[in-house]
């Protein structure tokens, strides 16, 4: 995740699009969604699989991550992916558990 974050600074202009999943919730997975919804992602949405409360991440982080449009699934992890869901895949779906 730290290597796609230093590409993406690199770009000049947005070069993702849809809708990005980022599972987990540490200040890398905050940084990493709040990325992707500037890069141009339609939506980006942290899935955690406990509560807000239990979040390893900064308070301030997902405070900023919110304001910048992340969205938040708490009780919540995969139960289907592959590899090329990673980042910017268009048409994979994910399904999650809750």
């Amino acid at each position: 995740v730290i290597e796609w974050m230093k590409r993406m600074k690199k770009q000049v202009k947005p070069c993702l699009s849809g809708n990005i999943v980022v599972v987990g919730a540490g200040n890398t997975a905050m940084d990493a969604a709040r990325v992707a919804k500037r890069m141009g992602a339609e939506s980006a949405t942290i899935v955690y699989r406990r509560t807000k409360k239990e979040m390893p991440a900064d308070e301030h982080e997902l405070k900023l991550a919110i304001d910048e449009g992340v969205n938040l699934v708490e009780l919540a992890a995969p139960v289907n992916s592959s590899a090329s869901t990673c980042f910017c895949d268009s048409g994979t779906e994910m399904c999650f558990k809750i």
